[in-house]
């Protein structure tokens, strides 16, 4: 427990969200630096904050074991917050570089979306047959749910921001509105980067 006291903490937990909020001002915004920094940070609160309780859980009373589950909401809730500014700094640098180079980054975007797809192909489980039906189908869905794993992980800031943006400029796609916050398969996948892709042509160069 020596090793989260907060004489560790303290400068770790600063130098992490000196870190994050140096990334968010930067120009481009160093959106993955900054989430990644604020989310270490709020692990290491937490951290912090379950050790003291697991030490002292004989001397914490109703009113102390519900404070602390308010501290893990309250840890929670601010890094959400955290983490919208972060997208708020990148949206607003976009809209900064103008409509030509927001054209430019969503075209970009799909791209590295459909590359991701390829490479995802090619490792891709063959379709389930009669004679290994149950384990064929654990296989497809295990390869989709690390697909979607991550695509999250990789594109999910992107993907949010342009169609922020391209809203923004009154562009706006049904079947992208559905589905590009949390795709399930790689054809919805597919849909989001050609629909990001359709929607960037239609930017004016000026």
């Amino acid at each position: 427990m020596r090793v989260l006291g907060w004489w560790w903490v303290g400068p770790a937990l600063i130098t992490l969200v000196t870190l994050a909020v140096i990334g968010g001002y930067l120009s481009p915004p160093a959106t993955d630096v900054a989430v990644r920094c604020f989310g270490a940070a709020a692990l290491l609160l937490v951290a912090k904050l379950l050790a003291w309780a697991v030490a002292s859980h004989e001397l914490l009373g109703r009113h102390e074991r519900a404070g602390v589950v308010v501290t893990l909401l309250l840890i929670a809730g601010g890094w959400l917050t955290a983490r919208n500014w972060v997208f708020e700094r990148q949206l607003s640098y976009l809209v900064a570089t103008g409509r030509t180079n927001l054209k430019l980054t969503v075209a970009e975007l799909a791209g590295r979306i459909l590359v991701f797809l390829g490479d995802r192909a090619r490792h891709a489980p063959p379709a389930p047959v009669p004679a290994t039906w149950e384990r064929d189908e654990l296989a497809v869905l295990a390869y989709q749910t690390e697909t979607a794993r991550s695509f999250e992980q990789s594109f999910e800031p992107a993907v949010r921001s342009a169609h922020e943006l391209l809203k923004q400029n009154g562009l706006t796609d049904p079947d992208l509105d559905s589905m590009y916050l949390h795709p399930g398969s790689p054809f919805e996948m597919e849909v989001i980067a050609t629909r990001l892709t359709r929607l960037a042509r239609r930017l004016p160069d000026h």
